[in-house]
């Protein structure tokens, strides 16, 4: 069979200094398959200090627009890199804003909802940003209608659904984690929570600071590292220096990927207080350092998570019940380590290996259902796209 030529669409590559979880699923996967013959690019957004160009994990990168003007620069940059070399189809990733690419793309187009962002746009950003991404998302149904999307999470398909997407149009497909790379290693000899990810207002970062005070009349010793970077960090010390919670609460910034190891075997328990999440790979890789994790009861995380058996989860916006799980999580020794080798058990086949194999099969199950002439000609070598491909749809 002819390797496929792949376009892929997303605001961001690893190499953005913003880049987060769906990045990561994003690169996982198509690298992998480019290491398997697959030609493939990415549209993403210019950033400062990055190539307009380059070649990263056997995948090529155009970037262009920057953070704001990448919406509108996306369709002219795709005819330019689709004319240079035509891809047999193209995916388009829904991470928050859509792209809308069924308007203007020519070829089959495949689309990846990581998560719809709705209202926890206005928790983010602002009464302004929740009604624009509202009013974006409105168009999802009439732009996306006919087109087949994958997801990452039953929180997402069923998100799909409720605003009117065919349901034979959906299907899952599993994120990752390196099983490999993370494990479980020496416990901190006292209490210690871990929040990994941005820094954004939507991640509910806040909720867990300001449930510390009261943590601390029970664990007087008790550490909360904080790591990450993102807009909220000047937020985020304010709000330590008024509670006065220098000396217990630590910013720890980014961290490299080893460091973020340590910090997960050390934790007692992750924390991740998010309003909304794709999946929510923290999750994982907490787990398998033999880390159980406190999360609000919210799309995403309520996939990752099984309440009671390998986490916790709380109503969400539920302070008092945030507290309470976190207090019950470092004071029974027994219910951590019950939960931590549930985790484990879920997550120790979870791999980015076995996710690129299952995207794949799924691509080329749609491909089948959908464009089986396309199907056809890849299967004999003569998959050249010409213009649109109208006898594939």
């Amino acid at each position: 069979m002819c390797n496929p030529r792949v376009l892929l669409l997303n605001w961001r590559d690893m190499a953005n200094p913003l880049a987060g979880g769906a990045e990561v699923h994003i690169w996982e996967v198509f690298r992998r398959l480019a290491a398997q013959g697959w030609n493939v690019s990415a549209i993403c957004a210019s950033h400062k200090g990055l190539l307009p160009w380059e070649t990263v994990d056997g995948i090529e990168v155009h970037r262009c627009g920057g953070p704001y003007g990448y919406y509108f620069a996306l369709p002219w940059v795709y005819r330019r890199v689709s004319k240079e070399s035509p891809p047999h189809f193209v995916i388009d990733f829904m991470n928050k804003l859509p792209l809308f690419s069924p308007l203007y793309v020519r070829e089959p187009v495949i689309c990846f909802v990581h998560h719809l962002f709705g209202s926890a746009a206005s928790l983010d950003a602002g009464r302004l940003a929740g009604l624009t991404v509202g009013s974006f998302e409105r168009f999802v149904r009439p732009v996306y209608a006919r087109t087949p999307c994958l997801a990452g999470s039953a929180s997402t398909l069923r998100e799909l659904e409720s605003i009117g997407l065919p349901r034979e149009n959906l299907a899952a497909v599993p994120y990752g984690v390196h099983t490999s790379f993370y494990g479980p290693g020496q416990k901190s000899l006292q209490p210690n929570i871990l929040y990994v990810g941005r820094l954004k207002r939507y991640k509910g970062i806040t909720d867990l600071i300001e449930v510390v005070p009261r943590l601390l009349e029970s664990f007087p010793g008790l550490c909360v590292k904080i790591a990450g970077q993102g807009g909220l960090e000047a937020g985020l010390r304010a709000l330590i220096a008024r509670l006065r919670l220098e000396k217990c609460v630590e910013l720890c910034g980014f961290v490299s990927e080893e460091a973020k190891r340590t910090l997960y075997q050390e934790a007692w328990t992750a924390c991740f207080p998010s309003a909304k999440e794709g999946f929510g790979l923290t999750v994982p890789e907490a787990a398998l350092c033999g880390t159980p994790t406190v999360g609000y009861d919210v799309p995403g995380l309520n996939d990752a998570i099984q309440d009671g058996e390998t986490g916790l989860l709380v109503p969400f916006g539920d302070k008092t019940g945030l507290y309470e799980a976190l207090r019950r999580m470092l004071a029974d020794a027994e219910l951590r380590a019950r939960l931590s080798q549930n985790a484990q058990q879920v997550y120790s086949s979870f791999s980015w290996d076995s996710a690129a194999e299952q995207t794949k099969e799924a691509i080329f199950s749609i491909l089948q259902h959908r464009w089986p002439h396309l199907l056809d000609a890849l299967s004999t070598g003569a998959g050249r796209v010409e213009g649109r491909t109208r006898e594939y749809s």
